[in-house]
């Protein structure tokens, strides 16, 4: 039996499971309804009664026995008090994880978006929205709907995004890194005095080399991959992505190699690809057409390696935090 039959196999049971269990909380039901509500006796029954036939006594509650409505309106408060506790724990959980944005995030006026259309930006449009854009360049940046709008207005911001670029850069520590951040710090003046080209060059080998030094060599060997089986690999994936799904309360990882990964889809130049014109990685190295080569693209390569920097920052800090603690 193939993997698929398996799960077919597996979901038709479960399917059978909660029909049967849901005849037999009708049944239950039924059987109460037709007896005379005062002569029903739940109190010793309620922990091994189904939510559907609760339901249904609670509607006729007011018609019970004293000790049956008790039972009842103690069930009631008790689930009260559970959705009380799902809410105040969804709120924290909700809090928590605004928190943990990166600070480009970090303000009233943008709203975090759905999985798909962080999807599209990312995976699909291969856009940095982590560290960089800036806040006030991300939130219209989110307001957009086509890729040709969001290219336009990142031309139209390149002395805000290089600020803020220099800005980050500065302010990084970790020696492991010192290397990529001048060279980061290098594209960022190429672009400042025009020559995006070269800019836009030095920003993707230092991407591109610092996935490879401190992403995949310590072990995400999948963190750019893009499929398996012929199935696409998007960050977690597989168990050596980067991040994996049991990493996901950490999102600044995620909106940086969401975006990343977006930017090494496949580019063939022997098989006759047509040059990507988003950014890429496979173009940027392997051709040197203005299709690919443009000052949106040089921009975003730019916030793609300093947004890298500076999660990988955060990371060695609390890597030898944790050491001195241990």
């Amino acid at each position: 039996m193939t993997e698929n039959e398996n799960e077919a196999s597996d979901a038709s049971w479960f399917d059978e499971l909660l029909a049967e269990m849901g005849q037999r909380a009708e049944a239950t039901l039924a059987e109460f309804m037709a007896q005379d509500p005062a002569a029903i006796d739940i109190a010793d029954r309620l922990p091994y009664l189904p939510r559907m036939v609760l339901d249904g006594l609670a509607a006729i509650k007011d018609q019970l026995n004293d000790e049956s409505r008790a039972a009842i309106e103690e069930w009631q408060e008790q689930e009260r008090q559970r959705h009380r506790e799902m809410w105040e724990a969804a709120e924290r959980s909700h809090i928590a994880f605004l928190k943990a944005l990166p600070p480009n995030w970090r303000t009233p006026d943008i709203e975090f978006p759905s999985i798909e259309e962080l999807e599209e930006l990312q995976l699909n449009q291969g856009l940095p929205l982590a560290w960089l854009p800036p806040n006030q360049v991300l939130g219209a940046l989110l307001e957009l709907d086509t890729s040709e709008e969001r290219s336009r207005l990142i031309e139209d911001e390149a002395t805000v995004i290089l600020e803020a670029c220099e800005v980050e850069l500065e302010r990084l520590k970790a020696e492991l890194t010192r290397e990529w951040r001048v060279s980061a710090m290098e594209a960022v003046g190429s672009m400042r005095a025009g020559h995006w080209r070269a800019g836009q060059a030095l920003a993707a080998i230092a991407m591109d080399t610092a996935v490879e030094e401190f992403v995949i060599k310590s072990g995400y060997k999948s963190a750019v991959a893009q499929t398996k089986d012929n199935k696409p690999t998007p960050p977690g994936a597989l168990p050596t992505s980067f991040p994996t799904w049991r990493d996901i309360d950490y999102p600044r990882v995620l909106l940086v190699m969401y975006g990343i990964w977006g930017s090494y889809k496949q580019f063939w130049v022997k098989r006759g690809d047509a040059v990507p014109a988003q950014f890429s990685r496979h173009g940027t190295i392997h051709s040197m057409s203005p299709r690919q080569y443009t000052k949106a693209n040089a921009l975003i390569a730019a916030m793609h390696v300093v947004g890298l920097l500076c999660v990988l920052d955060e990371m060695i800090e609390d890597s030898s935090r944790n050491r001195k603690q241990a």
